[in-house]
């Protein structure tokens, strides 16, 4: 997990990385997997203005691929602030990279048929998303 963003004074953040849809806060569509998701504490914390979180992308995605995402309102029964994440190589790996406004339990989703195949292929192996579109049979 990385934040691009300096508040004006230091706090302690809880991050608790999640990768499973059972692990989600709130129930997820019934055909979207995780790709990744983490959960940020003390939950509704608000900052000034918008910052970039790096969530680390354990399906082994291409730069460039966009993911849904968004963050949970529990109390709401909701998930809220949607955006597009992208998949993005930095010096210290592979992320899903969006921009947040507040702390909270933030997921970023594919269709499980993709998500789930991707952890079956194996997130670090070269190639695995060439092997994951030929064996979809075109169900996207």
């Amino acid at each position: 997990m990385e934040i691009d963003y300096a508040p004006a004074e230091d706090m302690a953040v809880l991050v608790t990385p999640f990768v499973h849809r059972d692990q989600a806060p709130l129930p997820l569509g019934a055909n979207q997997g995780v790709v990744a998701g983490v959960d940020l504490a003390p939950r509704d914390t608000v900052f000034g203005e918008t910052f970039v979180m790096r969530v680390r992308d354990r399906a082994g995605l291409p730069d460039g691929t966009e993911v849904a995402c968004a963050r949970a309102e529990p109390e709401r029964g909701r998930w809220v602030e949607r955006a597009l994440g992208t998949r993005v190589t930095t010096a210290t790996g592979g992320w899903i990279e969006l921009e947040a406004s507040r702390l909270g339990s933030y997921a970023c989703t594919l269709p499980m048929d993709v998500s789930d195949r991707m952890r079956e292929l194996g997130a670090a192996a070269d190639g695995s998303w060439d092997q994951l579109v030929a064996g979809l049979d075109n169900r996207m």
